[in-house]
Parts: structure tokens; sequence; C-alpha cells
């Protein structure tokens, strides 16, 4: 696995040292959303309550697939997928 970067939404957390991350997929359609710690998140900008902004997430990658798909895992698990995911190679940056 080799630690790379996954385009998301951030929102505030409850805490002051977390991020609530939302990973879409190119139709807005959201796959997981999560709250993690902000040393795993890269903003250029604060997000604010009910404006999200777009960030990357840091997560770990494995080769990507045959149908341009690749598991990552994230930092923390996600209620909707769990702690894995495949998401479209692209995602990554």
């Amino acid at each position: 696995m080799k630690s790379r970067w996954v385009r998301c939404k951030v929102l505030p957390g409850m805490f002051s040292n977390e991020w609530l991350v939302v990973i879409e997929d190119s139709g807005e359609q959201e796959i997981a959303s999560f709250l993690v710690d902000r040393s795993f998140v890269q903003v250029t900008e604060q997000p604010r309550q009910q404006q999200p902004v777009i960030g990357k997430l840091l997560v770990d990658a494995g080769q990507a697939q045959t149908e341009g798909r690749v598991n990552v895992t994230l930092p923390v698990a996600s209620g909707e997928v769990g702690r894995t995911v495949a998401l479209p190679a692209g995602f990554l940056v």
C-alpha cells in the first residue's frame, strides 16, 4: 500500500481537532462520510458550518484494478462502507 490523497469535501467537526470528510462520486452522490483527525486532511481555506470546502484526505491505496478502480484504506471506518472502499483511480491526486 502507498500513501495517496483523495479529493473530498470538508466541513467542521464536533471538536476543534477534527473535520467531517465527505467523499462523493462524480455525480456528487455521497460514497462515505466520517469524522477524522485534522492531521489526515489538507485544506486551502477553513470550512464553515453548511459551507464545505474542497480538500484532500490521506489514505493508503492499493494497486489499480482492471476496472479503473483502486482499493483505498480510510484513516477511520465509515459507517456506510467500513474502512476499505473501491474508488475510481481518478479520485487519487
